[in-house]
């Protein structure tokens, strides 16, 4: 059981740096962040914004150490916690307005970027994506299923921009 847990620690730990690598960036471009509580983080929520413009925007983090070497996106369908209960996958469940999704520089075939897609427009293509490879992702404390889409699919549907991570922010 210590093992799990370390496991869990661990990635939990690389999660966090993460959605902070991200933080950094969002300030750099003139967002006002505040970290969402339990409440919002159980509707898929992360963190909510105020953009340079003004506007209130609702973010959910993603971070990929797969897609810089594989060119897809894991779009996560079903979830299924410890007590083997399914449960929607982020992808589904998540209330956000905006998802930021980090293809973390792993193999570098891609420049470090941060996909900035709107979320209602990846759930409006979801049943189109049916057709794209189903994978299973698993570790000690959760499982998913979800379809590889190519990130140049979900890009060009989904889109708003994409922001390059500053090589100084990786260190």
């Amino acid at each position: 059981m210590a093992k799990r847990k370390k496991v869990f620690k661990i990635d939990l730990q690389r999660g966090l740096k993460a959605e902070f690598v991200i933080d950094r960036l969002l300030v750099r471009h003139g967002y006002e962040l505040r970290i969402a509580d339990m409440t919002y983080q159980r509707r898929g929520i992360d963190r909510i914004a105020h953009s340079p413009d003004g506007r209130k925007l609702y973010l959910e983090y993603k971070t990929d150490w797969y897609t810089n070497k594989t060119g897809n996106v894991y779009i996560e369908t079903v979830g299924v916690k410890n007590s083997n209960t399914n449960i929607a996958g982020w992808a589904i469940k998540s209330e956000a307005d905006v998802l930021l999704y980090w293809a973390y520089p792993t193999g570098l075939k891609r420049a470090s970027l941060v996909y900035v897609w709107d979320m209602k427009k990846i759930k409006a293509q979801m049943p189109t994506w049916r057709k794209y490879e189903m994978k299973t992702v698993e570790n000690k404390y959760h499982y998913g299923q979800g379809h590889l889409v190519p990130v140049d699919v979900v890009n060009e549907l989904a889109g708003i921009t994409i922001m390059q991570m500053p090589k100084e922010y990786l260190k």
